[in-house]
């Protein structure tokens, strides 16, 4: 076989691989019917706190927004509790904590969203937003 058709070869196993990965991320969350969620909004394009600043994004897998403020962390974790709230995120009572935020939603696929706030020497409260997605594979 010469090289051109090696490559065109390799090409063919690697979308059919690509196809089948695919399909197996979608029937994992399709065979449990309708128990699948889609995403939330601030799963997708997670809200960023009114005047936060020097903020840092990190992408893929999770979702990490770094950023400061000069608001107490009790506001901050009030302002993110009533957007999950609105939007329908399982919140549990046990999972909080004075400076920590912690809701669910799902279950295929699962989505995490946390908040947690720290006051820092500087007087400014430090936030760390992370939004978490776990695929189902059956």
């Amino acid at each position: 076989m010469t090289s051109k058709g090696v490559h065109h070869q390799r090409e063919r196993i690697a979308i059919t691989g690509f196809f089948i990965v695919l399909l197996i991320l979608i029937t994992g969350c399709s065979s449990r019917g309708a128990s699948y969620k889609a995403p939330l909004p601030s799963t997708v394009n997670p809200p960023i706190y009114p005047g936060a600043q020097n903020i840092r994004r990190d992408r893929p897998p999770n979702e990490v927004i770094i950023f400061e403020t000069s608001d107490k962390p009790d506001e901050v974790l009030e302002y993110y509790k009533d957007i999950v709230l609105k939007e329908g995120w399982r919140f549990d009572q046990e999972s909080q904590s004075e400076n920590y935020l912690y809701v669910e939603y799902g279950p295929c696929p699962e989505y995490r969203f946390s908040v947690e706030t720290r006051k820092e020497s500087t007087g400014l409260t430090r936030v760390v937003l992370e939004v978490l997605t776990i695929i189902c594979i059956e």
